[in-house]
Parts: structure tokens; sequence; C-alpha cells
């Protein structure tokens, strides 16, 4: 019997792929805070976890006045954005998603029979 989550971790990142996203390798140590979109092993499945780079993480706060309903900060508007194109892409592609509370990165649930 094959391992579940080595199974998916695959289909995920050719999902992403296949979608145009640029994957980089899950950064270790010191690099722990490089920029990037990451897939990883979980023991529930595979997580997928985007980090803004410095340029990102400087752009001015969001404006109330520009539509929002209160002012946000450009990385937390933008990482909002990704992991809501994430979602939808990997639920388009037949996968069951959730949000990973305290990080927001994106699990797909390895125990849900994919196509």
């Amino acid at each position: 019997m094959s391992d579940p989550v080595a199974d998916l971790l695959p289909r995920v990142r050719r999902d992403l792929l296949r979608a145009g996203f640029h994957l980089d390798e899950a950064p270790t140590g010191a690099e722990a805070a490089r920029a990037g979109l990451f897939v990883y092993a979980l023991p529930e499945g595979v997580g997928v976890r985007w980090r803004a780079s410095d340029h990102v993480s400087a752009l001015p706060s969001t404006s109330p006045s520009r539509g929002g309903e209160g002012a946000g900060t450009a990385e937390e508007t933008l990482r909002t954005a990704v992991h809501l194109a994430l979602t939808g892409l990997l639920v388009q592609a037949g996968h069951t998603v959730v949000q990973q509370p305290g990080t927001g990165d994106v699990i797909v649930i390895a125990s849900v029979i994919h196509p």
C-alpha cells in the first residue's frame, strides 16, 4: 500500500506548476524566512506556504479610503489574494483544501480520494 501523502505531494506540485506558479524548495535553518511558494509534506496532507519578499513587506499599508474596511498591511492583503488563488486552483483540480490555523498555509488533505 502506498503512502497517501507521498502520492499527493507530486500531484499538488504538478497542479501548481501547470497553473504557472514557480515553486521553491522548502527553506531550512537560516533560510527559513526566504520568500517564495513552498510545498511540503505534513502528516495530514500537503502544505502550501507563500512568504512575501522584503519588497512587499516594505510597501505602505492599504488605506480604508481606497475601499477597504480597515487598514491592513500590503503583505496581509497580498497574502490573502495569493491564498485565495491557491485554494481556488487546488479545489478546481479536485483537492480538498483547508487553511492551517495560525499560519494561514493552505493544506491539501490526503485522506480524500482525488482524481
